[in-house]
C-alpha cells in the first residue's frame, strides 16, 4: 500500500486572488504567501486602523505570522483546471471502491462557489468537471465490457 493509499484525509488549499474591490483599496493587503505546500499568514503586514489601534477587534492583540502546511497549495494564479487536477484522483477513486469527498470550506466571499461551480462553461469548477470525468470513465469501462452503475 502506498503512502497516498494509507492517507485517510488530504487537505488542499486554494488561495483566491484579491477582488477588484480589494485591489482598488489602497489599505488592502494580501497577508497570505504561498510556497510549495505551505502558506505563511503574515498578519503583521496588515495595516492597523490608526484611529482605534485595534487588531482583530482587540486593543491588546498583537499580530504575528503563522505557517501552515497542506497536501498542496494553489496560489492566487491557479486556474480551475489546476484545482481540478489536484482532486481528480479522489473522484476517480470511486471506480476502485474508495470513498471520497471534495468540499469547499471558508468564509463568505472566499471563493467556494467559484471553485466548486465556476462562472461559465469556459471556466467550469470542480463539480462540472467531476461529473464529466465520472461519465467519461464510465463510458470507457463500458466500452471494454465492464458493467458500471453511477448514482449521483
Amino acid at each position: 500500500m502506498s503512502s497516498d493509499e494509507a492517507t485517510s484525509l488530504s487537505v488542499h488549499l486554494r488561495v483566491r486572488p484579491l477582488s477588484t474591490k480589494e485591489n482598488a483599496n489602497p489599505d488592502a493587503a494580501n497577508i497570505v504567501r504561498c510556497s510549495g505546500d505551505t502558506i505563511l499568514v503574515d498578519a503583521t503586514a496588515r495595516q492597523q486602523d490608526s484611529t482605534s489601534k485595534r487588531y482583530m477587534g482587540s486593543r491588546t492583540a498583537v499580530p504575528r505570522a503563522a505557517k501552515f502546511q497542506f497536501r498542496s497549495v494553489m496560489g492566487p494564479r491557479a486556474s480551475q483546471a489546476d484545482v481540478f487536477d489536484t482532486v481528480a484522483q479522489t473522484v476517480l477513486g470511486a471506480f476502485d471502491g474508495h470513498n471520497g469527498a471534495v468540499l469547499a470550506y471558508g468564509a463568505t466571499g472566499s471563493g467556494k462557489t467559484y471553485t466548486m461551480m465556476g462562472c461559465d462553461l469556459s471556466d467550469e469548477g470542480v463539480m462540472p468537471r467531476a461529473a464529466d470525468l465520472l461519465f467519461k470513465r464510465k463510458a470507457e469501462l463500458e466500452s471494454i465490457g465492464k458493467a458500471v452503475s453511477l448514482e449521483l
